[in-house]
C-alpha cells in the first residue's frame, strides 16, 4: 500500500511540475522573439485578461480574442505584430479611453496614439516597429500593473 501511494504522488507531481513547466517554457520563448507574432502576443493577451488558460495554443489565444472583438478578424497567428497593431490589441482588451478620435474612429492608428500618449508606448517608437518579446512582455505588464492600480 504504502509503495502504491508513494508512486501515485510521485505521479501527480510529475503531471503538475510539467504543466507549470509548459507556460514557463511558453513566456521564455516569448521572451526570446525577436519578433513577436500576432498568436504569442494574443496569448499574453487572452491570459493577462483571464481569458484562456495558460495551456492554450497562439491559434486558440487569438480566435478567443477574435471572438470577444479585441483582435481583428483578418490577422493569422503567424503574423507580425507591429507596435501599431498591438495597441489595437490593447487599447480594446482593457477599455483604455482618453482619446476622442479613438472613440469615433476606433483603428490601429489612434490606438497606437492614445497609448503612446499616455506612456505604455515609448515617445521615440515608430507605429510601423515590429514588437520585440521583450517590448511585449513589458507592454502587457505595465498595462496589468496600472489596471490593477499598483501605478497610476
Amino acid at each position: 500500500m504504502k509503495k502504491r501511494l508513494t508512486i501515485l504522488t510521485f505521479c501527480i507531481m510529475f503531471f503538475v511540475v510539467n504543466a507549470y513547466s509548459q507556460s514557463a517554457k511558453k513566456i521564455t520563448e516569448i521572451i526570446n522573439a525577436e519578433n513577436v507574432t500576432y498568436g504569442q502576443f494574443s496569448y499574453l493577451i487572452a491570459n493577462a485578461l483571464s481569458l484562456a488558460s495558460e495551456n492554450s495554443t497562439d491559434d486558440e489565444a487569438l480566435s478567443i480574442l477574435q471572438e470577444n472583438k479585441i483582435a481583428k478578424e483578418n490577422k493569422s497567428s503567424k503574423d507580425i505584430l507591429t507596435a501599431k497593431e498591438a495597441s489595437f490589441v490593447c487599447a480594446n482588451g482593457w477599455n483604455i479611453s482618453g482619446s476622442l478620435m479613438y472613440k469615433l474612429v476606433p483603428s490601429s492608428h489612434y490606438a497606437f496614439k492614445l497609448l503612446k500618449a499616455k506612456k505604455f508606448i515609448p515617445a521615440t517608437m515608430e507605429s510601423s516597429h515590429k514588437l520585440t518579446g521583450h517590448e511585449a512582455l513589458f507592454l502587457v505588464n505595465h498595462l496589468l500593473e496600472v489596471s490593477e492600480g499598483v501605478e497610476e
